[in-house]
Order: C-alpha cells, then structure tokens, then sequence
C-alpha cells in the first residue's frame, strides 16, 4: 500500500483497518466507539459516519472501551497510517471474530 501510494499521489480519505480478535472472542465484526487512535505522529481520527453505518445496516457491535485498549491486532498498523498517510485521513477500525456465511454476503454486496 506505501509503494502504490507513494506512485500515485492520489490522496486517501479513508483507511479501513481490518485485524483478527486476539482478546474477546466474537461473533462477526465489531469497531470502535472512540473518537481517535493516538500514535507517536499524532491522533488519527475515526470515521464516526462510516463506523455508525456498519452498526445501524451490517449489524457490528462496538468494542467497549477496555477490550478495544486491550485489542492490539490494529493498533500495530496506526503509527505506520499516521506517518504514511498523514493525521488527515480517517481510519475505519474493524475487529474480525467468528464470520458466518449470512455477514459475508452482506460484506461482499
């Protein structure tokens, strides 16, 4: 993603980040219900609008506050967003669980 954005200059709104569940086991995907993501280069915010989409029309859950600091399959990728893509564009935290047919359907439409 680096290389590909780097070549093309095309500027990014939205980064989803997508990771397995390392710490609470769950039945589809869920995202988070914070505001921003910190990292070392400064607060990434999150897109409010597209992860409240995935909760109202794809059925997600949010994370509660202590198993999304505890989740640290997604936090790896935030400093390295921050420096490639700068604190202006929004990310989209997904956590993965247990994924049935019927949610990658809905996914995949």
């Amino acid at each position: 993603m680096y290389v590909i954005h780097r070549k093309t200059k095309i500027s990014r709104k939205r980064v989803f980040v997508l990771g397995p569940s390392h710490h609470v086991w769950y039945d589809g995907c869920v995202t988070s219900a914070v505001k921003a993501c910190e990292t070392p280069f400064g607060d990434i915010p999150v897109c409010q609008r597209t992860t409240s989409e995935l909760v109202n029309k794809l059925e997600f859950e949010r994370m509660d506050l202590q198993d999304d600091e505890d989740e640290h399959s997604l936090e790896m990728h935030y400093p390295w967003i921050a420096h490639t893509f700068g604190t202006n564009v929004q990310i989209v935290p997904i956590v993965v669980g247990h994924v049935r047919d019927n949610l990658i359907l809905k996914l995949t439409c």
